[in-house]
């Protein structure tokens, strides 16, 4: 049978995995970069050993929030973050499991990122990005949203991925429900 999962149907008549561990991690998420990307790499490892299939990490969780001049972004550190992902990539790498974990990204407009997540596969790769789509006032002080959901296929299981107020906005579930979304990732602070 090849069913997607919908609410009534279990996962074993789908012919899908019958279930995906995903381990929902959280750390103090700091302005020192390198922190973060080092206190993130322990927690795969930790998940790994649990046998997690996944490491799922909040908001901003590598990046941190934002310069300590925020909403300006001309002084941030990029150079630090992209060693920052590299740094989550190896771990996922070397830990064999998929991580799921909040960043800023350079977005279309040059002085203002998204509020994003990064997926990043068993091989280290990044398998997909999101960008927040809907923003707060204050958020919009310092983001652009971003305009588009994002799907990915973690072993089998159809994931999306939404982030903090995308949660109060029921046509972006619909949109998942709509593309047979198995699991919605939602992360917050």
């Amino acid at each position: 049978m090849d069913k997607a999962y919908d609410w009534d149907t279990p996962p074993s008549a789908t012919g899908a995995p019958a279930r995906l561990t995903v381990a929902t991690c959280q750390i103090p998420v700091i302005h020192d970069i390198a922190a973060n990307a080092e206190s993130i790499a322990g927690l795969i490892r930790q998940a790994a050993e649990a046998g997690a299939d996944v490491a799922h990490f909040p908001e901003c969780a590598i990046s941190g929030y934002g310069p300590a001049s925020w909403p300006d972004w001309q002084v941030y550190p990029w150079t630090v973050l992209e060693s920052a992902i590299d740094r989550v990539r190896q771990a996922a790498r070397d830990s064999g499991i998929w991580v799921v974990a909040g960043t800023v990204r350079r977005g279309d407009t040059p002085s203002r990122p998204t509020n994003a997540i990064i997926v990043i596969d068993r091989q280290g790769r990044i398998a997909g990005q999101y960008d927040k789509q809907r923003c707060s006032v204050n958020d919009l002080r310092a983001f652009d949203p971003g305009s588009a959901p994002l799907t990915v296929d973690i072993d089998g299981v159809s994931c999306g991925f939404l982030i903090c107020l995308d949660w109060a906005f029921p046509e972006l579930w619909q949109e998942y429900a709509g593309r047979g979304t198995d699991i919605p990732f939602l992360r917050q602070r």
